[in-house]
C-alpha cells in the first residue's frame, strides 16, 4: 500500500499546480478586462472632452459673429 502513496502525492501535487495555473490565468484575464474597460472609459472621456471643446469654440465663434 505504501507504493501507492507517492503516486497520490504526485497526483495531488499535479492537481495543485493545475489549480495555481488556472488561478493565474483567471487573474491575468481579469486584469486584461480591467485594462480594456479603463482604456475604453478613457477614450470615451477624451471624446467627450473633445466634443465639449468643439462646442465651446463654436459658441465663441457665434458670439464673435454677433459682436
Amino acid at each position: 500500500m505504501s507504493s501507492e502513496e507517492p503516486e497520490d502525492d504526485q497526483e495531488a501535487e499535479a492537481v495543485e499546480q493545475e489549480r495555481e495555473v488556472d488561478a493565474a490565468e483567471d487573474t491575468e484575464s481579469e486584469e486584461e478586462d480591467e485594462d480594456k474597460e479603463s482604456e475604453a472609459q478613457t477614450e470615451e472621456e477624451s471624446e467627450e472632452h473633445e466634443s465639449e471643446e468643439i462646442e465651446d469654440r463654436e459658441d465663441k465663434m457665434l458670439e464673435d459673429d454677433k459682436s
